[in-house]
């Protein structure tokens, strides 16, 4: 498990690109929010209709954010009970929940892509 202060989750089709954690931590460091939702670029594939060129993550809904957008607090992770929707579309699922119950804050500058 990360022992960390914050945690951030991506998967097997998502890059982050080089600048990524250090723009994360300065935008952390500046907010007073346990959330922060970042746009990625997205390419577009038939099996996604609701896919589009870039994601922002904004409004946090399902469907409308990928897993490696949103950069969580370690108390939010463990009070939501951690990845507990296992689903398909499970990390829109409990990002939309966690920004229901929590603070957020957007970064808006693309920090990845998502394949």
């Amino acid at each position: 498990m990360a022992t960390g202060q914050y945690f951030f989750q991506f998967n097997i089709d998502n890059l982050m690109y080089p600048n990524c954690l250090q723009e994360l931590s300065d935008h952390i460091d500046r907010t007073a929010a346990l959330i922060t939702i970042f746009h990625i670029k997205h390419f577009k594939v038939p099996w996604f209709p609701w896919a589009v060129d870039r994601f922002t993550g904004t409004p946090p809904i399902a469907k409308h954010i990928d897993a490696m957008q949103l950069v969580a607090h370690r108390r939010v992770w463990e009070e939501m009970g951690y990845w507990y929707d296992k689903s398909f579309c499970g990390d829109g699922f409990i990002y939309e929940e966690m920004c229901k119950r929590y603070p957020w804050a957007e970064l808006p500058i693309i920090l990845g892509e998502n394949y």
